[in-house]
């Protein structure tokens, strides 16, 4: 997957995330083997980790209808649903 990242000052740089997924032989679930970000391998540790929340993403059943193509406009127009959280005043 290439995507752009645009920084704090403005600068554009396009990067790749490639990611290997084989299938979980014990559960059925897809399961990440290898995901390198811009040629550099991510540590095993994190993808053990990464893993292990398989079953749980799968268990909530999320809607992963694909939205099409976003205009700049829709992006700016985007709107996003957040909560109040007691946690964050004490950061």
């Amino acid at each position: 997957m290439y995507y752009t990242y645009t920084g704090s000052s403005g600068e554009q740089r396009a990067s790749m995330i490639e990611c290997r997924f084989t299938t979980n032989p014990k559960t059925g679930y897809p399961w990440l083997e290898s995901i390198q970000i811009d040629r550099v391998p991510i540590a095993k540790d994190k993808i053990k980790e990464f893993n292990r929340l398989i079953p749980v993403v799968v268990a909530a059943k999320p809607d992963i209808t694909d939205p099409g193509t976003l205009t700049d406009k829709d992006i700016i127009d985007l709107q996003v649903d957040w909560q109040y959280h007691d946690w964050e005043e004490h950061q």
